[in-house]
């Protein structure tokens, strides 16, 4: 098993692990027990999506631009935004998580 079971009845995946996970489980009445029944869990995780965007600015003036608007993750995982390539003919600064100007 790549998770743990915990009381009351909850799953939480071991970090990074995605895949099929399962236990095997079964009832006990205190006299007799039940067969043994698998429960399975799926781990997924959805890879983060960004959609291009085109934006005006003023010669000489400094655009915030929030990046939230950019980034989203169906799985509400924490994001952060990483800058691959520099603008070649102003500069863009990062100043919090997900803002640059």
């Amino acid at each position: 098993m790549f998770g743990v079971v915990g009381v009351p009845d909850t799953y939480q995946a071991a970090p990074g692990f995605t895949g099929l996970d399962g236990a095997l489980v079964r009832a006990f009445d205190g006299t007799a027990y039940s067969p043994w029944s698998s429960i399975i869990f799926e781990v997924s995780n959805q890879q983060p999506l960004s959609t291009s965007g085109k934006l005006q600015v003023h010669w000489g003036k400094q655009l915030y631009v929030n990046l939230k608007s950019y980034v989203t993750d169906s799985d509400n995982d924490p994001l952060a935004v990483t800058l691959l390539a520099q603008t070649s003919h102003g500069s863009l600064t990062l100043i919090n998580g997900l803002n640059y100007k």
